[in-house]
């Protein structure tokens, strides 16, 4: 009996020796799992930590009571403090918030600390240790663990100073051209193509007589008072520009008053903003009140036809003026050939034959020189009407004529200068005068020959 009970004791302790090392084992195994999860977690939280450090942007991570878990080193380039100067200040975050901006930004973080749903974005100004003002875009959002319990919120401060002024200088420099463009022009206007939105000047409606009460209680706007002959045209002129087919926007169009009568605008545009794609996204213009000036036109248009009008009547009077006086040309042109022809007739009929007979009678010489040069103005003047010799012999002026009479008649140049008291050298210059006109100067042709082809 006693032996089996030492033999149960053996047993028991031996069981329990083996459970108590296998306990040990799991024990050691389980210690190194927790070691080795203790050096994951941080080595995790090494690299959140190296990753939340280097961030450009300041971070930050409050508790559901509000105490700040971590702050970035980011924090000291934007405000001049670094990390351990929050920790150290709870309030250091608020008061440097620019005084007009503090009440906004400490209600917000009173509201969105005691919730853990909301995410939200402000924008602020902070006032750095260094003293240059600084606008800061804050968001921040719940941060949850794995088992979903609210842990605080995490912020992120981007420094959007840069963004801030540009957007202030493209608002000054709209406000200059907008109130630019308002000096020298009755309205300006700026259209949204996405939205539909449209903004009309404060000067469009007082040109037509109407108060911002007509327009707030008529609903009026630039497109109701469109006369609707202008309204086709308005819309292609729009529309080309938009496409691309037009540098600008520019129409003229009649827009209705308030007395009910109609005044002319020249409206001008062009497209300011594009997508990516090349989409028209907004278009800015003006509308100039040109009424007086297209009263001008329209006047100076009449003025002009009525001109084209009387022009065209006189042309006409002068046309039929110019075929009666071709007509009237003709027949004095018959007329005159009738004449000459009878006048020649004339003189070769009473006139010739006694200056035959006088050419066989005996005269003396100057007598004879006299007869002879009778003669020959005669012939002369029967050769002048008719066409083969007046073209040339019209250029010769009364003495040249006179001396080209003689030499066709073979007179030498001495008994010339006798017959016309003049010198011998003057009848030379003459002769070489009267060559020169009719074009033989230069060339070996007798004169007399060439002068009684003429006959």
């Amino acid at each position: 009996m006693g032996i089996d009970n030492s033999k149960d004791v053996l047993t028991n302790q031996d069981k329990a020796s083996s459970e108590l090392h296998l306990v040990k084992r799991q024990l050691k195994k389980v210690l190194e799992e927790h070691g080795q999860a203790i050096l994951r977690l941080k080595e995790s939280e090494q690299k959140f930590k190296t990753v939340a450090d280097y961030t450009y942007h300041w971070e930050y991570w409050l508790s559901p009571e509000t105490k700040l878990l971590y702050n970035s080193p980011s924090c000291e380039r934007l405000t001049g403090y670094c990390p351990k100067d929050f920790f150290n200040n709870p309030e250091l975050f608020l008061s440097i918030v620019h005084p007009d901006d503090r009440p906004m930004f400490a209600a917000h973080r009173e509201c969105s600390c005691n919730t853990s749903e909301a995410t939200s974005h402000i924008e602020f100004r902070i006032m750095p240790s260094t003293g240059s003002l600084r606008w800061i875009a804050h968001s921040c959002q719940p941060v949850y663990n794995s088992e979903g319990h609210f842990l605080g919120r995490r912020a992120s401060n981007r420094d959007i100073t840069t963004q801030k002024r540009n957007a202030e200088l493209v608002r000054e420099s709209e406000e200059r051209l907008r109130l630019a463009l308002e000096a020298s022009s009755d309205g300006v206007w700026d259209k949204n193509l996405l939205s539909d939105e449209e903004y009309f000047g404060d000067n469009w409606h007082h040109i037509l007589g109407y108060t911002k009460q007509d327009v707030k209680q008529d609903m009026l706007s630039w497109h109701k008072l469109l006369h609707p002959d202008d309204n086709l045209k308005y819309i292609r002129a729009i529309e080309a520009h938009l496409e691309g087919l037009t540098r600008r926007y520019e129409v003229e169009v009649r827009l209705r008053n308030r007395s009910g009568g109609w005044q002319w605008f020249l409206s001008r545009g062009k497209v300011v903003e594009r997508s990516g794609t090349g989409q028209p996204l907004r278009i800015v213009g003006t509308h100039t009140e040109i009424t007086k000036n297209k009263e001008n036109e329209l006047e100076l248009q009449a003025i002009k036809d009525t001109l084209e009008d009387n022009v065209a009547k006189k042309t006409n009077e002068i046309q039929d003026v110019h075929v009666a006086l071709k007509v009237l040309l003709k027949k004095m042109g018959k007329d005159k050939y009738k004449i000459e022809q009878t006048i020649a007739e004339k003189i070769e009929k009473y006139i010739v034959p006694y200056l035959e007979k006088l050419q066989q009678s005996r005269l003396s010489v100057q007598q004879r020189i006299v007869l002879d040069t009778l003669t020959a103005n005669l012939q002369d003047l029967t050769a002048q009407i008719t066409p083969a010799g007046s073209s040339l012999m019209n250029k010769l002026t009364p003495t040249e004529f006179q001396v080209a009479n003689f030499v066709k008649h073979g007179k030498s140049t001495k008994e010339i200068a006798e017959v016309m008291h003049l010198s011998p050298g003057t009848i030379s210059i003459h002769r070489k005068s009267i060559r020169k006109k009719l074009g033989i100067s230069q060339q070996g042709i007798n004169l007399q020959v060439y002068l009684s082809s003429f006959s």
